[in-house]
């Protein structure tokens, strides 16, 4: 097996448990990265395009949802402050509710959407942007090297990149953390992961917390 972000090879099962997860059972086998420290799912356990599409209509985030706004704004008062008026962004893996992308246009900041399964739209790929985010995304990806390949080239010189996502700590305590009880959850970062992201773009990191990071392309 090899790593699905540095492409590190001849890795092995790191941790291996059967989820139960709304009445079925699900065999989940991950590995885990010793150079960039990305855990991930087994390639061959994940869900199919219409098994992720059904638990994703199962969330209920909206606009109207004060508590989720008070979340996003976490991220956003970490990132706002390097943006301007004229900044354009792209909420990238928006999900079905699009609701960060018109937060942020309440807020004043053009902001265009993006996911692979509920907007596809390939025109939102073709530009680049002074800011992305990409909340409640990055553990979903199948392949973050891809992934973060792509938003690289999305971003401009010197814009800013705003994720949310839970990292670990400590890799002893993985079969505990409640993270990887989401059958659609197949990626799992560390702050060491995040800097070895950074390392790799030539980013630099402007906050990084246990729970969310920003980046800035250099």
């Amino acid at each position: 097996m090899h790593c699905e972000l540095c492409n590190q090879h001849n890795l092995k099962p790191f941790y291996q448990y059967i989820n139960k997860y709304c009445n079925k059972l699900y065999n989940r086998i991950y590995y885990r990265c010793h150079q960039c420290e990305l855990i991930f799912l087994d390639k061959n356990l994940r869900l199919s395009l219409e098994e992720e599409r059904h638990r994703y209509d199962q969330h209920n985030n909206t606009i109207k949802d004060a508590s989720y706004l008070q979340f996003l704004d976490k991220l956003l008062v970490k990132l706002t402050p390097h943006l301007s008026s004229q900044s354009k962004g792209l909420d990238y893996g928006c999900g079905p509710s699009v609701v960060l992308a018109k937060y942020l246009e309440e807020k004043g900041f053009a902001t265009t959407h993006y996911d692979p399964i509920f907007y596809p739209n390939p025109t939102a790929l073709k530009k680049q942007y002074d800011f992305i985010t990409c909340t409640e995304a990055m553990e979903h990806f199948f392949h973050p090297s891809t992934e973060l390949q792509r938003i690289h080239n999305l971003l401009q010189t010197n814009a800013h990149l705003g994720v949310m996502t839970s990292l670990y700590e400590k890799p002893q305590d993985f079969p505990l953390w409640h993270y990887h009880r989401d059958i659609t959850h197949v990626s799992f970062y560390s702050k060491n992961t995040m800097h070895w992201i950074a390392k790799y773009f030539n980013w630099k990191i402007l906050f990084l917390s246990s729970r969310m990071v920003i980046f800035q392309k250099q």
